[in-house]
């Protein structure tokens, strides 16, 4: 005899709650899905209008450095949004939302695709600086016929 009160079975703890509802994960899916792609949209606004100068020549503090890219500021926001969307796909996954994970993990997968795509613009669009040599600090010597040093002024 034991003095313990029965307890009801317990299903496991990673097996307890059942998937998101279709329409609930639906909605989700196109509300969360449709605000990334808002975001992706006024980065690249941004870009188009303070980095590359759209509508007005600008000067910004970090163009001024050498060897940062012009698409130094759009890579670093993809960069953010596919953070964000890998985030929002592991808790949809937690939340058991099928079609809200698919959606933020293919949007992972094509923001990361736009990031290598852009690096590889960005790299082969910086035009190869040609630095002229060096002028000369002393009077050119002209021989006038070629010959040895005391036919030249000044040797």
């Amino acid at each position: 005899m034991t003095n313990q009160a029965a307890q009801p079975a317990r299903p496991p703890a990673g097996r307890s709650r059942a998937p998101m509802h279709w329409a609930t994960d639906l909605i989700l899916a196109l509300l969360t899905g449709a605000g990334v792609a808002v975001m992706l949209v006024v980065g690249v606004l941004y870009a188009a209008v303070e980095e590359f100068g759209l509508l007005a020549p600008t000067t910004s503090s970090a163009h001024q450095w050498q060897g940062i890219p012009r698409t130094a500021g759009m890579f670093l926001w993809l960069g953010f949004l596919c953070a964000v969307s890998t985030l929002a796909a592991f808790g949809f996954r937690r939340m058991r939302a099928p079609l809200s994970t698919a959606v933020h993990g293919v949007a992972c997968v094509l923001l990361l695709g736009l990031m290598l795509l852009l690096a590889g613009a960005s790299e082969t669009a910086q035009p190869q600086k040609i630095e002229p040599d060096p002028a000369a600090t002393e009077p050119s010597r002209q021989c006038r016929s070629g010959g040895d040093n005391s036919e030249c002024p000044g040797g």
